[in-house]
């Protein structure tokens, strides 16, 4: 390290310091508003994971916009076919998460694993086909692979949590009546009170 690198690290870090001491009432209501939305999505998960579904629905819409907007762009590019079907799959898959949002947030693992599989078959032959023409067709074949891998996770750790019975937290409207009815009919017989589990 010579001595002008050395001066150039001194100068940054002061212009650093000067910036964020410029700043700090910014960054101070940041972390404030991130602190209370974070305890808001404790608090009321049900908001959290609707804004989720809203967000994942709009990244998926913008990027299959975008994938769309690329497609035509090289249409002429070898693989036309598959992109044009990524992009397609990525805005309907966008679309009905942004217009049924709490469907989507039921749904959504499904939605996910159906998207990866999909993607993910769609690149490898894409990757596949595009071989003759690139050297980096291996790169679109290994993300693929990564793909398949993700909606291969996604439906392990889904049927993982369906054999241990997992429900959402404070289960749906059957499971609450079922447990009324459970802790009516296991009543204590000689004391009329409820047996506590």
């Amino acid at each position: 390290m010579t001595l002008d690198e050395s001066l150039d690290t001194k100068q940054l870090r002061a212009e650093l310091a000067d910036a964020l001491h410029d700043q700090w009432a910014f960054y101070l209501t940041e972390g404030i508003l991130l602190l209370v939305l974070g305890l808001l999505a404790i608090l009321v998960p049900q908001v959290a994971t609707l804004s989720v579904t809203i967000v994942i629905g709009a990244a998926f819409f913008a990027g299959g916009v975008a994938g769309l907007v690329s497609t035509f762009t090289g249409r002429r590019a070898p693989g036309f076919w598959w992109s044009l079907a990524s992009a397609v799959l990525a805005i309907v898959v966008g679309f009905l998460l942004l217009v049924q949002p709490i469907s989507g947030a039921i749904s959504l693992t499904f939605v996910l694993i159906a998207f990866f599989a999909i993607e993910g078959i769609v690149s490898i032959l894409f990757g596949l086909e595009q071989r003759r023409y690139v050297s980096t067709w291996g790169w679109m074949v290994a993300s693929g692979v990564v793909d398949l891998a993700l909606a291969s996770h996604s439906v392990d750790g889904h049927s993982r949590r369906r054999r241990m019975g997992a429900r959402p937290p404070g289960g749906n409207q059957f499971d609450l009546r079922r447990r009324r009815a459970h802790s009516d009919r296991s009543s204590h017989p000689h004391t009329n009170r409820p047996v506590i589990l």
